[in-house]
């Protein structure tokens, strides 16, 4: 090979490098947004809108496969964390309330009753 095809190999590798670094930050950083969350419901919206490109194909394939192989390792440590938690979202007493009682006493019923609900503030 001559010094010419050295030269292109060498800036495509280091583009790759280059939009692979990029592509693990922005993936890194919806992996703390996802940790801090405890869900993992917005990785796949989140990844597409900020590290996939179709102008850049190759290097987008290669975020998507590192993206993939986070994702299958934060998702169980997520699901782990979820279900260890002691706290619940839901009680037992919220959940043996009937349907029509809890919506008798919840705040929408309280303001339809409100006679300055349209009423400007």
């Amino acid at each position: 090979m001559n010094i010419a095809a050295y030269l292109i190999l060498g800036g495509i590798i280091l583009a790759l490098v280059i939009n692979f670094a990029i592509s693990s930050n922005n993936i890194f950083k919806i992996v703390s947004y996802c940790l801090e969350q405890n869900s993992v419901s917005n990785y796949w919206t989140m990844f597409f809108k900020s590290s996939f490109s179709f102008r850049a194909l190759i290097s987008s394939t290669l975020g998507l496969i590192v993206a993939l192989m986070i994702f299958l390792v934060i998702t169980p440590y997520i699901l782990i964390r979820s279900f260890s938690k002691k706290e619940s979202l839901i009680n037992a007493a919220e959940l043996s309330e009937p349907v029509k009682e809890s919506y008798l006493n919840s705040e929408v019923q309280k303001t339809k009753e409100d006679p300055n609900r349209f009423m400007p503030k």
